[in-house]
């Protein structure tokens, strides 16, 4: 019972943790072509 309980949180934390990188990158990207659209209005 313990077991599964300890597998299941860390595959929820596994799947958050993939989740948060995915929105890191996802800002960074939007970020740098925001950036790049400045620099050309420039």
């Amino acid at each position: 019972m313990k077991k599964k309980i300890i597998v299941g949180l860390s595959l929820y934390a596994f799947f958050f943790a993939l989740v948060g990188v995915y929105i890191i990158v996802s800002i960074e990207k939007a970020a740098s072509k925001f950036d790049n659209l400045i620099k050309l209005h420039q």
